[in-house]
Parts: C-alpha cells; structure tokens; sequence
C-alpha cells in the first residue's frame, strides 16, 4: 500500500530511549520511554518533557482530570503524575502491574497476575474473582456506558456490573478463540470498543444490544494480494522439509552402532562432516581449528552457543534493528514482562496464541536465538547494570530481575556469566 503524508505530522526523533508504552487523553498524547522519562504532546511529532520516574514503565493511562498513572514493570510501585507533571507515589500493589484504568467515576483499577484491584481510600483493595469470565487471565480493561467496565481476558471478553461493594458479570460476554493482547483496548466515539488480538481487531458495538465484530483490513487494490503470502508459506514448508530431512539423517548417524565411511553422499570437506560419534585424534582437532578455543560450557548460558557477554551484545543490537511484527511482540512482551518472578516462556506463548515448540521455531528462524535464552539475558542485563552500581543488594536485584530467591540468581547468574555475582565485575586476568 502506497504511503501518503499526512499534513501536520511530524516524525518523533531522538528520544533518548525506546518508547516504552502511550496513553492519550483529550488533546495530550503521553509516552512513556524505557529510561523513565514521560513525554507529554498536544500535536503529533511535538513531545516535551512532562516527568520523570525512578522506574521503567510498562503500564501508563490518563484520567479524566489531566492526571497520568504509571506501574513500572519491575514491582508494584505505581505513581500518579499530575497536570503540571508533579509524580507522587501511590500505595504499591502486590506485583506489577498487568494493566491500569480510569472509570468514569475517576477511581482507578488495576491488574495484577489473575487478580482485580481498585484503589478506594488510597488503598488497593481487592475485587473478588468475578465467575463466569470466558477466562481467568485479565489483560486489559475499558469504561463502557455509566459504571459498566469491559474486560478482555486470554480468550474472550466480558461486560462487568460494577457496585460500591460487588463486581459482577453481566449477561453480556463473549469466548472466542482470538488471543486478547495485554493493554490493547481503545474507545472510538462513544459506542465502539475495539480489543487488539494476535490475528487482528475486535469491535465491540454498544448502541442497541452489544455485538462483537472480527475486523480484518482490506487488501491493497494497488498489490498483488496472496502472492507474496503464498511465497512465504511455500519457502516455510520447503525450509521445514529440509530440517527435518537433516535432523532425521542426522538422527541416524548418531545412533548407528557401526561408524561406516559414507560412500553414496558426496563429501568435498571431509574433515567438516566427521561422524560425531567418531573418536578424533587430537592432532586433526588442533590443525582444524582456525578461532581460539570457545569458552567452557559453564562460561556459556545452557542452550546457547554464546557466551553471556556476546548474547547481551546481541540483545543491544537486535533492540536496534527493525523486525518483523512477530518478532517486535515476543521483544515487548518480553522487556515489559521479565522482572516477574512468575512470568515463563509459556506466558510468553500464551499471549502469543502459539505453542512453546512453535514460539520456539519462528524466533529461532528470526532472531537466532530462543526465547528462553532471550529471557534469560534481558534478565541479566539488568542484574549486571545493576551490580554495578554498588548500592543494591543480592536480594534486591534477584528480586526485580525476575527470581524468586537469591540463591536461584545467584545459581542462574555463575551459569550465565561463569562467575558469582559477589565476583561481578569480573578481575582481569
């Protein structure tokens, strides 16, 4: 589809820092940047200084007052930042913060893990499970008409009756086998919600009896639509073959008792096809070997073939690039989602709508790399920044760092680095 310029837009540039999260209210659009900075605008392409955090933020909404919350993606330390850009600290929750919402009664909602909390008498105060959600996981939540709030879980959405004392569901919800993402509803006009799933958009129409619509955009008149699509799954199936051709030949070699000399596969480069299960002398290793020796296997995170150092080397630069769609939810929702304790690949996969075995195929054919590893080094990237600094504790780091004992870190971090952390950094020599 051809792109057009829009009159009055203006590219955002030199930032600082990515931009980590957005909210809008009325005529100001705030984003909030991974350095902590939150920027205000009341024209596209025209952001300034609003405030400033002491944490990463992960969750960020506007009230109707002009006032902006932000959770920070380590904890549960949430604060709220008034119209002149003043942050004042708000009772924290117990984890962080999966989504945040202004009602229309200016009382603010939040949710932790599976759990529902508002904040009355400046203090959180937790919802009962709600029964007969289409599922458990609450990922987002958004006003309807009067008190009523519709929430988007795993799988399906739910209009919720609210009262002072009780939180129900009313005879409005809807399963669906779409994968809801984390903080993706919006409000168009005053009777259409849309939710943002994995596959696309759903719209949900509250003039007359509520209905929910997949949207799907059109195709461009202008291309060729399916063609390249068709490529792409042609190439994938034929890629997919070819692996599995491999992996089965190599499977065999590998268990064969005998170690016969291939005579019916051409082999040009015998000494870089030798059978694996072959003793080789030491003098052919020593001539073949053209690199310094790689590090030992406790020097190297398990599952990779890089060292730690090289893998958060290949971190920066992959958080430089620009990748596929695909590719830039499983880095969001890894960097907004790592220093939970509770958080895994498989909640990685879930809110992706795949499988672990398929997540883990398609970032390895991207990336290069898998996303249990990917996990592991935001992790220790942040767990060596802040070693280094000198003001925090064992606990401390292990604790926002995403572990749930300093003895798992520290285990996790001498696999990882090949040192302790009490070591970190590390003497030369």
């Amino acid at each position: 589809m051809a792109h057009s310029s829009v009159e009055g837009f203006r590219p955002v540039s030199s930032l600082g820092a990515k931009v980590a999260v957005m909210a809008s209210s009325g005529a100001y659009v705030y984003l909030a940047l991974e350095s902590g900075r939150i920027l205000r605008s009341s024209a596209f392409g025209r952001f300034e200084p609003f405030s400033e955090l002491s944490f990463p933020c992960s969750v960020l909404t506007a009230g109707g007052d002009g006032s902006v919350y932000a959770a920070s993606s380590r904890d549960g330390a949430v604060r709220r930042i008034g119209p002149s850009g003043e942050a004042s600290a708000l009772p924290s929750l117990p984890s962080a913060a999966r989504c945040l919402m202004v009602d229309n009664n200016d009382v603010l909602w939040a949710v932790c893990a599976q759990s529902l909390y508002r904040l009355v008498s400046n203090k959180w105060a937790p919802v009962p499970a709600v029964e007969g959600l289409p599922s458990t996981r609450i990922e987002s939540l958004l006003m309807g008409k009067g008190s009523e709030i519709w929430a988007a879980t795993g799988h399906g959405i739910a209009a919720l009756d609210v009262s002072e004392t009780n939180v129900s569901i009313s005879n409005v919800a809807y399963a669906t086998d779409e994968a809801f993402l984390r903080n993706s509803a919006s409000r168009s006009g005053d009777d259409t919600l849309l939710f943002g799933t994995s596959n696309g958009v759903v719209l949900v129409s509250l003039s007359g009896e509520p209905a929910m619509t997949p949207w799907v955009p059109e195709p461009d008149p202008t291309g060729t639509p399916g063609r390249p699509h068709s490529l792409s799954w042609l190439l994938t199936i034929a890629l997919a073959v070819l692996a599995f051709i491999i992996g089965w030949f190599l499977a065999r070699r590998r268990t064969s008792k005998e170690v016969p000399v291939p005579v019916t596969v051409p082999d040009p480069e015998p000494e870089t096809v030798q059978n694996p299960v072959e003793t080789l002398p030491v003098a052919p290793v020593t001539r073949r070997r053209t690199a310094p020796k790689p590090a030992s296997s406790a020097e190297k995170p398990s599952g990779s073939a890089l060292s730690g150092s090289e893998l958060i080397a290949l971190l920066e630069r992959l958080e430089q690039e620009e990748h596929s769609e695909f590719a830039e939810q499983v880095l969001s929702g890894i960097r907004e989602s790592f220093s939970r304790a509770d958080y895994s690949v498989e909640d990685l996969a879930a809110s992706l709508g795949l499988s672990r075995v398929h997540l883990n195929r398609r970032l390895q054919s991207e990336l290069g790399i898998s996303p249990s590893v990917l996990l592991k080094t935001y992790r220790m990237r942040l767990a060596s920044g802040m070693l280094s600094e000198s003001t925090y504790t064992i606990a401390e780091i292990a604790s926002s760092c995403g572990f749930s004992s300093s003895s798992y870190f520290s285990s996790a971090f001498r696999d990882y680095f090949g040192f302790p952390p009490s070591e970190y950094p590390p003497q030369a020599g």
